[in-house]
This record gives C-alpha cells, sequence and structure tokens, in this order.
C-alpha cells in the first residue's frame, strides 16, 4: 500500500525560541510583512511544550486548565471572538484548527504554509529540557534555530515591569519587594549559555542575534535573519520596521535593584563571552564591570 506523501513533512523552516521581552513580537510583525514569508495568524504556538513542560492540550484544557499558557491560550480564543475584524476565509480556518483539532505533530505541521516561508515564533521554548530539545530536533530535524537575546538585567527589569503592570503600579512597591519579585524570575530563568548549549547541540543551523542590533541598525539586523532563512532582503522604508511593537513602561530600574541584577548576571556574562565572542556580549560585561568595580 503506498502512504501518502505528506506535504507539511519539512514545516516548519524555522523556530525562534526567544527570550522574552527580546524583540520577538517586533520580529514576527517584520517577517509577516516580507513577501516570501507567511506565519501563523498568531505568535507563540507553543505546541512544542505541550507533554514536555506542560500537559498535552485538548478542548477540556482550553476551558479549565489552570496552567498559564492555557489560560493564555482561552484569552486568546476571547480575543478572537470578540474582534470581528480578524474574521476573515483565512483566519477562521486557523483558529477552528488551532483550538478545535487535536495536537499531533502532524496538526502542527499543517499550520505553516507550504509554499512560503514559515515558522514558529515562541519564546517559552527557551524552557525545554535538554532531552525535550533533542526530541524536537528528531521530529523537526531540517528547522532553522533563530535565537535573540538581550543584556539581561533590562530584560528581566521588562518583565518585571510587565507583570506588575497587569495589576499594580511599579511606585507601590517597595525595593525589598522589588527585589524579592525579581529573585522569583531568576528562579524561573534557564541562562543564555544553557539554553545555546542545547540547541547548538542538536540543530546544525543556529542564528544569535542581540537585541541591541534591532535598537541600533534594524535593518542590519533583518538582513541577518532573512540570509539566514534563505529568503530575499527586503527593505521596508515606511512600514513596521523602526516601530516599536508593544511599548512598555518607562519607569526606570532601581539603582538597588540594578545592582543586585548586576551583581548576579556578571559571572554568568563573563562565561558567555568566553563561549561565544559576540562584541553586543562584550559590552554588557563592560557595563557591568562599570556599575560594580568602576571607582566614583
Amino acid at each position: 500500500m503506498l502512504m501518502r506523501k505528506n506535504k507539511f513533512k519539512e514545516k516548519p523552516d524555522f523556530i525562534c525560541i526567544g527570550y522574552h521581552k527580546s524583540g520577538t513580537n517586533w520580529l514576527f510583525k517584520n517577517l509577516g510583512d516580507h513577501p516570501e514569508f507567511c506565519l501563523p495568524p498568531i505568535k507563540e504556538l507553543d505546541y512544542l511544550l505541550e507533554g514536555a513542560k506542560i500537559p498535552k492540550y485538548t478542548l477540556k484544557s482550553l476551558l479549565f486548565d489552570q496552567t498559564t499558557i492555557h489560560q493564555y491560550k482561552s484569552m486568546r480564543l476571547l480575543a478572537y471572538l470578540k474582534n470581528k475584524n480578524r474574521w476573515t476565509p483565512k483566519s477562521n480556518k486557523f483558529f477552528l484548527r488551532y483550538f478545535l483539532f487535536r495536537h499531533t505533530d502532524d496538526w502542527y505541521s499543517s499550520l505553516f504554509d507550504s509554499k512560503k516561508i514559515s515558522g514558529d515564533i515562541s519564546p517559552s521554548y527557551t524552557f525545554l529540557s535538554k532531552k525535550a530539545v533533542r526530541d524536537v530536533s528528531i521530529r523537526y530535524p531540517n528547522a532553522k534555530i533563530v535565537i535573540i537575546l538581550r543584556e539581561p538585567v533590562s530584560r528581566i527589569w521588562s518583565l518585571m515591569k510587565m507583570n506588575i503592570n497587569r495589576k499594580a503600579q511599579i511606585s507601590n512597591y517597595s525595593n525589598a519587594e522589588l527585589l524579592e519579585l525579581s529573585n522569583d524570575l531568576l528562579r524561573e530563568q534557564v541562562e543564555y549559555l544553557t539554553v545555546l548549549k542545547r540547541w547548538t547541540k542538536y540543530f546544525e543551523n543556529v542564528l544569535i542575534l542581540c537585541y541591541d542590533e534591532i535598537i541600533e541598525n534594524p535593518s542590519n539586523f533583518m538582513s541577518k535573519v532573512h540570509f539566514f532563512l534563505g529568503a530575499n532582503n527586503v527593505s521596508f522604508e515606511s512600514t513596521f520596521q523602526k516601530k516599536i511593537v508593544y511599548k512598555g513602561s518607562k519607569d526606570q530600574i532601581p539603582e538597588k535593584l540594578k545592582r543586585h541584577l548586576t551583581e548576579y548576571y556578571y559571572p554568568i556574562i563573563k562565561d558567555l563571552y568566553e563561549e561565544h565572542k559576540i562584541s553586543y556580549i562584550k559590552r554588557w560585561h563592560d557595563e557591568y564591570s562599570n556599575v560594580l568595580f568602576l571607582k566614583e
């Protein structure tokens, strides 16, 4: 008996694993503007977490599971149902498939366009264990991996502001409370060097980028992404490229918290630079040295 060829077997073409608060929303919007790309209507599919870090998705989990990511899916569904401007034949088909179909590898591959470059941008994949990353490499051996790093003190502060501003104001928190919240976040993180070792061990094609370049030279950043993913470089002179996607609060990091996080990350960034001689990482290391050791 002949097996029907699965036209989606090579999908996704790429997987961007984050980090959170490192420009993945910006990247998603920019790739969506490129004529050679066709991304799913929503960012952060999070499928590769299922069975590894979170329970497998079911319609029951959508309605009753208290896991953060499943709650996020519920919020997405409600937002979609409330926004009739998003109701197009293509998006309706996607959301029906995303929320109502059983989540399998074939289902996952079917979410991606078979004729254009398509991929999954899910920052939570940085939490996948070594064993889980190996499993992903077996299932999708040809996927290219994109990793965006951000200076970690500013990244943690950005995460803190986002989490706090969902329910309160930064000004409501004392220095001691902010330090406690930062420690909670630090315990949850998987450090850059660990993530890089896991993904470069099992994937041949890995592109490591830095958020700094999005701020300083977005055109060059996108040129690197286009080249790596096999697309022609396109200049978006009047589109999304230089715009901030989600503008966070302007609250400045308190000095005590800045020093606390800098002391934590200084040896980590030092080790990272020894492994990956990237100029932006060297800059982070030098900035930390100035904070910790420069005499006033």
